[in-house]
């Protein structure tokens, strides 16, 4: 993002979250797609994110896997959009 795009890292470590989508079959007609990967970015230095894994797609299993807690997205905004978006949230208890 940073360095094709000229944008500094300051700014690009404003983004907090990074989804990482996989594609199946052509690139150009993908059969499936399954968000393989959801980050927490702590910063940006030398244009490369400082990340945290938050969860993760077990492909073997087909299912979403949390693997951390989020730190810089409170759990009380991580539930509100986990239920804004239909799925199920993780508990701020």
């Amino acid at each position: 993002m940073c360095a094709g795009n000229g944008v500094p890292d300051d700014h690009a470590g404003r983004t907090q979250l990074a989804v990482y989508i996989r594609s199946s079959g052509e690139w150009n007609e993908p059969t499936r797609r399954v968000v393989e990967a959801v980050h927490e970015i702590a910063g940006v230095s030398g244009g490369r994110p400082r990340t945290r894994a938050l969860h993760l797609w077990d492909e073997a299993a087909d299912r979403f896997v949390t693997v951390n807690e989020p730190k810089i997205v409170s759990l009380d905004r991580w539930a509100a959009l986990a239920r804004d978006h239909g799925r199920a949230a993780i508990s701020s208890a």
